[in-house]
């Protein structure tokens, strides 16, 4: 039968530890470590940014969050609405502060497709910032006027460009279908 590595328990004194229990006690070290840190967070209030306007959804959400957080972690976690330019306001503030976990965002969609809707965004969605969880699942309906003719996406799309006169801008699907058109 082959011999297996002495334990650390059977190991004479003065030897040295294999690297898999190098790795271990490195891995417990770290965790410990993270525990401690966590235990200590938040230091002072977290400003919970919310890059639109106050009474929507995101912040409906944002503030039911914060009040939970608030209750768990014993911090103030305080809702800063700061809305306007395709919520890019509040996202470059977000962006900008501090990376110590004392700023969080409540970024809905709009953090990706900004780059994609105007040429000069003043952050970058996957530089300036880390997801941590998904907060909720909104669906979105596009809706028209009953007086349209049209019942499905497809009949839309079909008036519009036989209409586009008298469209008084492109839809964004549209916008967004020639920029992916144009960088493939």
């Amino acid at each position: 039968m082959p011999s297996a590595s002495p334990s650390s328990a059977t190991r004479p004194r003065g030897s040295s530890a294999s690297t898999g229990e190098m790795r271990r006690a490195a891995l417990l070290a770290g965790a410990l470590f993270a525990s401690a840190a966590l235990a200590q967070y938040p230091s002072r209030p977290v400003r919970f940014i919310v890059p639109s306007s106050a009474g929507g959804g995101t912040d409906i959400i944002a503030r039911a969050l914060a009040q939970k957080l608030s209750e768990a972690f014993g911090q103030q976690f305080v809702v800063d609405n700061r809305p306007g330019a395709g919520q890019m306001i509040g996202l470059e503030m977000a962006a900008k502060a501090p990376p110590d976990g004392h700023t969080l965002v409540m970024a809905a969609s709009t953090l990706a497709l900004n780059a994609v809707m105007y040429k000069k965004v003043p952050y970058d969605a996957l530089r300036d910032f880390a997801a941590i969880t998904q907060a909720a699942t909104v669906p979105n309906v596009l809706v028209v006027h009953p007086s349209l003719p049209a019942k499905t996406i497809t009949e839309l799309v079909s008036y519009a460009r036989v209409h586009r006169a008298s469209c008084p801008s492109p839809p964004p699907v549209w916008a967004l279908r020639r920029t992916w058109q144009s960088s493939s």
